[in-house]
């Protein structure tokens, strides 16, 4: 029986169909499975029955059925696509490039299929197939994001880093807010020695979303950009492995000759080299890889910086030459050890190094290749990490292995072994950072395609240790290692190069007693575990916020330690509905799922959600909030506060499980022991739920008036912001009024931005943004600042803000800059203007009015008092933004 003639089956594929793009795939299988027993050759039905299999995991039934499909449609492209999704998800990449190859040969123009493609090859390592495949895309559609990143990639793998960084130029032009974009062309200009470009770029490296990118550290201070630093404590912080905060290390020396009080947090297994190496600074142990928990004995600290951003303000290199010092008496042990062992010159080795398996791959010689390079003429050590003795053996059997040393545990006996040789020869690991800071002679052998930080030229000096030399292959390939072993050799016959750099061979005296070395003390007084963290989130007023927020709770407790929300986006079970609060079943699984959460709160006295925007309706962000927080109470008995933050519930009849959201929240509120919302309209809804509900208001206000005594000079500019909610109306809207700005005299600036994680909206704001200004030929400057400072500076300097941005709108009110703004989504924006005492129909820009923004801009800009907020009420609303932590 088939659907085209029967009105049932069709009406009950359309209810399938509905199923399954809501998410109800147990109700969208169960159709698809009885309309297949009536027709087993209907291809639309196995095609869809295919794709929901594959989701769920069982890939081969998924596949199955996308094959049968495709037998009876052999002509419909969208089939082998999704096969080719399916199987280049699940790591068969042959068989994905089979699929898309299939597609492209029914449809040579469709575009998914070529950057997938792309992408498939460049995992493959055939970069040349890749390249080719991406620019099919880029003939069809220059623009395209996913096939400009795949050419730059494969570019980059094929050595050709120069033509990379003409396409990512060319892409930052189209896509100016787009983080993948950004920090690969940092990476480039790196590569091709154009560092005073790069570092800039290189600030994007926490924008992206993506679910392999390190997340940043949490560190709760307002970040440092260049502010005078003299007589301020200033945090310096690492982000990556120790290689890294080796490297970076001495920019530190920058702020310290600045008059700088520097706090160098770093890996306890550096503290001791670095204690020795910093001795004006104040070394912190490093806790915890996730963030860097407040507690009141810590010194007062102005601003923080993570080494990594330090060469932006710092010429570059600061210092090439040795600046690490092993322990004298353990590197004299080592010496004679080595001199017992036999004659000849030691030379250190390592042949394997990378964070993953990819990088490993392209970094590492083979053990019975790496072997070639060992001989009679020298004594060769073993510098692997991690090595075995038997995988040492492998490379060569006399190579010495010393067990005792494992520098992933204690480096103090690594870095001495290192100090007492002649040499090293290494792939780039960890292991060439410490012998290029202890001032050894150093071959570091690179593949073709190598980080940025070692340029792309085929030998020379490193330009961060000048006792580092690197060679490159010419091919990437076992021969191409074969012939850099063979230089490496050449390398090593030059007893020159085996020289110490001092004459006597000893290190230089140290001149200063070693820093001070901090670590956490053992927990005393209250602390507070801060849910919802926005400093690393969305745009640069979230971080305001949550600092205001941070800095205010610290009055309150000992310790603040704090859950981002990039954490419960990542893999955290959300509840079906209100039946999931009291649900021992669900809190099993949330258990099981979280163990990190569960710690969090157990050890701690206090469970602080910070809501800000984001208690609003019935989406998993809100509901996991409001879960932990209820959970918080119920199961731990910890004192719990939902703070800072707009309610907007939504429609009380909308479902969510079996049930409803007006119940969801009713039943969390009425278990706090503290709410406080941000203004009115949020009050009348959270007071429908509780009884103890207060009206706060946000903490970006106690964050400015603690951080910008100062207030800004005025320019003749306008500055325009995004909106979660915008639209082609709203951007067209915007640009019209930067048109009528320019032709009377006023700059235009496109504020944009965050410390991390930036708003996916905010990145096609830009982009619509730019591309109409430029439709309009209006000169104009894209600003992403990268402190909380800057951002407030761009928002203080202005004439006029326009955004439809909570926070973009708080800065401008509470600086005493004039600001329209767009409506969002949800009323707080109305509700906010309330609470300011500002008439909507004077700052308001409801989507009815947009016409109107050139008239309400007139009249803001004349000049007085019109949209301004007086100082008595703006600091009646400090007073309400104190009470989001006061009673704690």
């Amino acid at each position: 029986m088939r659907r085209d003639s029967n009105q049932a089956l069709q009406e009950s594929f359309l209810v399938a169909k509905e199923c399954h793009q809501r998410g109800d795939l147990v109700g969208a299988e169960a159709i698809y499975s009885r309309l297949l027993v009536l027709d087993p050759a209907d291809s639309e039905v196995l095609y869809l029955l295919g794709y929901l299999k594959a989701n769920k995991g069982e890939m081969d039934v998924g596949l199955e059925c996308l094959s049968l499909a495709r037998q009876l449609t052999p002509d419909n492209p969208q089939i082998p696509y999704t096969m080719g999704v399916v199987l280049q998800e699940a790591g068969k990449l042959a068989e994905a490039v089979d699929a898309y190859q299939k597609v492209v040969a029914i449809d040579r123009r469709h575009v998914a299929a070529w950057e997938n493609l792309s992408a498939a090859f460049y995992d493959q390592e055939d970069y040349a197939s890749g390249l080719a495949a991406a620019e099919k895309v880029l003939a069809f559609n220059r623009e395209s994001p996913l096939a400009i990143r795949a050419a730059a990639n494969c570019l980059t793998a094929l050595g050709r880093r120069a033509e990379a960084l003409e396409v990512l130029d060319t892409g930052v032009k189209y896509h100016p807010a787009l983080p993948d974009l950004r920090i690969h062309r940092s990476w480039e200009l790196m590569a091709n020695g154009r560092f005073a470009e790069a570092w800039p770029e290189l600030e994007w490296r926490h924008a992206r979303r993506g679910r392999a990118d390190t997340p940043p550290r949490s560190v709760p201070y307002p970040r440092w950009n260049g502010e005078p630093a003299a007589g301020k404590t200033i945090l310096i912080y690492g982000e990556q492995g120790v290689g890294d905060e080796i490297m970076y290390a001495p920019y530190v020396l920058g702020l310290v000759r600045a008059g700088a009080r520097c706090v160098f947090e770093c890996d306890r297994r550096l503290e001791r080299l670095f204690a020795q190496a910093f001795p004006d600074c104040l070394i912190m142990r490093r806790e915890n890889r996730d963030q860097i928990p407040w507690h009141s004995r810590l010194p007062e600290i102005d601003y923080c910086i993570s080494a990594m951003s330090l060469p932006l303000y710092f010429s570059h290199p600061l210092n090439r030459g040795s600046f690490l010092q092993a322990d004298s008496g353990r590197t004299e042990y080592w010496r004679r050890r080595l001199q017992e062992s036999s004659a000849g010159p030691k030379i250190g080795v390592s042949w394997r190094g990378g964070a993953n398996a990819k990088v490993r791959g392209i970094r590492s010689i083979p053990e019975h290749i790496f072997g070639e390079l060992i001989d009679a003429k020298a004594t060769y050590v073993s510098l692997q990490y991690g090595a075995s003795r038997a995988e040492a053996a492998a490379v060569a059997p006399e190579l010495l292995h010393f067990s005792e040393i494992d520098p992933l545990t204690d480096l103090d006996d690594f870095v001495a072994l290192v100090s007492a040789l002649d040499a090293v020869v290494s792939i780039d690991n960890s292991t060439v950072h410490f012998a290029g800071a202890l001032g050894v002679r150093t071959l570091l052998l690179l593949p073709v395609y190598s980080e940025w930080r070692w340029g792309n030229q085929p030998s020379g000096i490193s330009p961060w240790y000048e006792s580092l030399e690197f060679i490159r292959q010419k091919d990437a390939s076992e021969q191409g290692w074969r012939d850099l072993l063979e230089e490496a050799r050449l390398w090593l016959a030059d007893n020159s190069r085996l020289e110490p750099e001092t004459s006597d061979g000893e290190m230089p005296a140290l001149q200063k007693e070693p820093a001070e070395v901090i670590s956490k003390p053992i927990k005393e007084g209250r602390s507070a575990l801060l849910l919802g963290d926005t400093n690393y989130w969305y745009h640069w007023g979230c971080s305001c916020t949550s600092l205001g927020l941070h800095e205010g709770l610290r009055s309150r407790f000992e310790e603040i330690s704090v859950l981002p929300l990039p954490r419960l986006l990542s893999g955290c079970p959300v509840p079906s509905g209100v039946e999931s609060l009291d649900s021992d079943d669900f809190f099993r699984q949330f258990s099981q799922s979280c163990p990190d959460i569960m710690s969090a709160i157990t050890a701690v006295d206090c469970v602080v959600v910070n809501g800000e925007g984001s208690i609003h309706g019935a989406g998993p962000l809100p509901l996991l909030l409001l879960y932990i927080a209820y959970m918080a109470k119920r199961r731990f008995n910890k004192q719990v506060a939902v703070v800072n933050h707009s309610c907007y519930p939504g429609d009380a009849s909308t479902p969510v499980g079996v049930g409803g959201v007006s119940d969801y929240y009713a039943r969390v509120y009425s278990a706090l022991d503290l709410a406080v919302v941000r203004e009115g309209l949020s009050l009348a809804n959270a007071s429908l739920f509780a009884g103890k509900v207060s009206l706060g208001f946000d903490c970006l206000p106690l964050f400015l008036e603690k951080h910008r005594q100062q207030a800004c000079v005025r320019q003749r500019k306008l500055v325009f912001g995004g909106s979660v909610s915008w639209s082609p109306a709203m951007v067209n809207c915007f640009a019209d009024l930067a048109k009528w700005a320019a032709d009377e005299g006023y700059a235009i600036e496109i504020l944009s931005g965050a410390k991390a994680f930036l708003a996916s909206d905010e990145i096609g704001f830009v982009e619509q943004m730019v591309r109409a200004l430029e439709a309009r030929k209006v000169a104009h400057v894209l600003h992403f600042p990268p402190s909380e400072m800057a951002w407030l500076d761009g928002i203080g300097t202005a004439a006029l803000v326009v955004s439809g941005r909570f926070h973009y709108s708080i800065a401008a009110a509470f600086q005493q800059v004039p600001f329209l703004v767009a409506e969002s989504n949800t009323l707080k924006i109305a509700g906010l203007l309330s609470e300011l005492e500002i008439e909507s129909a004077l700052v308001g820009l409801p989507r009815e009015q947009y016409r109107s923004v050139v008239e309400k801009a007139k009249q803001l800009l004349l000049g007085g008092s019109a949209g301004l907020v007086e100082p008595e009420h703006l600091a009646e609303m400090r007073r309400r933004a104190r009470l989001n932590f006061s009673s704690l």
